[in-house]
């Protein structure tokens, strides 16, 4: 099943590669190519450690949550003469609360805790660099598919 699947994403590759070699020399690229995007899904976090007043708690099992979020980036296609590449930033935050149900014992350094709920409430902000090859270059898609 492994092979099929590889062997699917690679013939995939070849025809996006063989439309990229047939691409028109006078295809206009915009400069910069900018995009905002959001997204919705669901976390299932690990069980984590939790620390309090001295007290470390191990093994606590989160709530799964769903999350959601946005992106905003930037292509510059300034690049893809001299590597064949286009380069990017993006910012992206993601939202999710993975919060700690009660009643739950766990063991700690001071012996079994019954901790009482918590609300938590998680915010990711990160920054990217990105790369991407472009395929399917034409008139009418000039940045690729």
């Amino acid at each position: 099943m492994r092979n099929t699947i590889a062997t699917i994403i690679l013939l995939l590759c070849l025809v996006g590669l063989s439309e990229l070699a047939r691409a028109e020399g006078d295809v206009q690229v915009r400069p910069i190519d900018g995009y905002v995007s959001g997204f919705g899904g669901y976390a299932f976090p690990q069980k984590t450690d939790i620390e309090s007043g001295g007290i470390t708690a191990t093994d606590a099992e989160l709530d799964n949550t769903p999350s959601y979020g946005g992106k905003v980036g930037i292509w510059f296609t300034g690049t893809r003469k001299a590597m064949g590449i286009d380069v990017g930033i993006e910012g992206d935050v993601t939202s999710f609360n993975p919060d700690l149900p009660s009643g739950q014992v766990l063991n700690s350094n001071v012996g079994l805790v019954t901790p009482i709920g918590l609300d938590l409430h998680a915010i990711y902000f990160g920054g990217h660099v990105l790369a991407r090859l472009p395929m399917g270059v034409k008139s009418e898609f000039p940045n690729g598919r």
